[in-house]
């Protein structure tokens, strides 16, 4: 278990990363990590482009910085009242990890089954990698896999101001069959939970027996170096 919130937007997405990494190298544990960004900033997906997804001039007047992660996806919003969940899981470890359809069913069903008892019927998986409560979505979840670890990690919506979503995100070119045309303002909400309550219903779903006892901010310095500060790496498409 990690509870580990960085500095930067740039710093958290490359720790994500470099746990990943330093999992494939050197193997270990299954880790949790939870975050919670400071600040507003997009992510792209990997494969997102810039211009398709974001209003992007906005984004460069009002100095909203636009990143991207090494996982799919699509595009979102982050920041305070956004919580991130973070799972490295050993691919070998449970059949129901061995695609990736198979793992946003066995992951989403547990966090449905934990949310649901909490917040009551209307908790729901939607789309291909979406959480829903009363319709609308409050979860959004992307991974990345690589030979034996694959990184699964999602955001929580409980305190989000959903208004800036609209401000500085276009409709996505693709819409799960649930959404409709809804724009972002109807479509996306917050549950109403606080964020120690959310935690404790994720550490529910994934027990956790350690503290993960040090970071690799070694490797995440070196993803920073490599790409994280790079402009290159977020804006190449």
């Amino acid at each position: 278990y990690l509870d580990l919130t960085l500095a930067t937007p740039e710093e958290n997405l490359a720790l994500e990363e470099a746990l990943l990494d330093s999992a494939e190298d050197a193997g270990g544990g299954e880790i949790l990590r939870l975050w919670e960004s400071p600040r507003h900033f997009a992510v792209l997906g990997y494969s997102c482009k810039v211009r398709d997804d974001l209003h992007y001039e906005r984004c460069l007047k009002e100095a909203l910085p636009v990143l991207r992660r090494a996982s799919g996806g699509g595009t979102v919003l982050q920041g305070p009242g956004c919580l991130n969940f973070s799972l490295i899981l050993k691919i070998s470890a449970n059949p129901s990890l061995q695609n990736i359809t198979r793992t946003n069913a066995w992951v989403l069903e547990k966090h449905r089954e934990v949310f649901g008892a909490r917040l009551g019927t209307g908790v729901e998986v939607e789309g291909v990698s979406d959480l829903t409560f009363r319709s609308l979505k409050f979860s959004g979840n992307a991974q990345r896999r690589r030979r034996v670890y694959l990184l699964f990690h999602g955001t929580i919506l409980y305190a989000f101001d959903t208004a800036l979503m609209s401000r500085y995100l276009t409709l996505p070119p693709r819409r799960p069959a649930y959404r409709g045309e809804r724009g972002h303002e109807t479509f996306a909400a917050n549950i109403p939970l606080a964020t120690e309550e959310i935690k404790t219903l994720i550490r529910k779903a994934w027990p956790c027996e350690n503290t993960l006892p040090d970071a690799p901010l070694k490797k995440m310095r070196a993803l920073l170096e490599s790409r994280y500060l790079q402009s290159d790496w977020h804006l190449k498409y």
